[in-house]
């Protein structure tokens, strides 16, 4: 879905809402069902690519901050309310 709206092949909206029926579908389904809509959200907010907003989702979940190598998208983030949940791996070592 994330892929399908980037392209403009549906709109973020609908995506958006197809997403949430992901659980109603009859699979099993663990108690983190919320992460891939959560996920879809950020990602068509950020316009950021769906994998590495589900670390981000997740983290949200546990409370933690992402701490990545990926300055791309650490940089993307600075300006962004998520600026907190990401941390790049070259200012962590500075901390340590």
């Amino acid at each position: 879905m994330w892929r399908k709206a980037r392209l403009h092949e549906i709109e973020h909206d609908t995506a958006i809402i197809l997403m949430s029926h992901v659980p109603d579908l009859p699979v099993f389904w663990d108690a983190d069902e919320n992460i891939a809509a959560q996920a879809l959200h950020i990602a068509l907010t950020l316009d950021r690519p769906i994998y590495e907003c589900v670390y981000l989702a997740l983290a949200y979940r546990i409370g933690a901050v992402v701490l990545t190598a990926d300055l791309r998208f650490a940089n993307a983030l600075t300006t962004t309310g998520h600026r907190e949940t990401v941390m790049a791996l070259t200012d962590y070592v500075k901390t340590r």
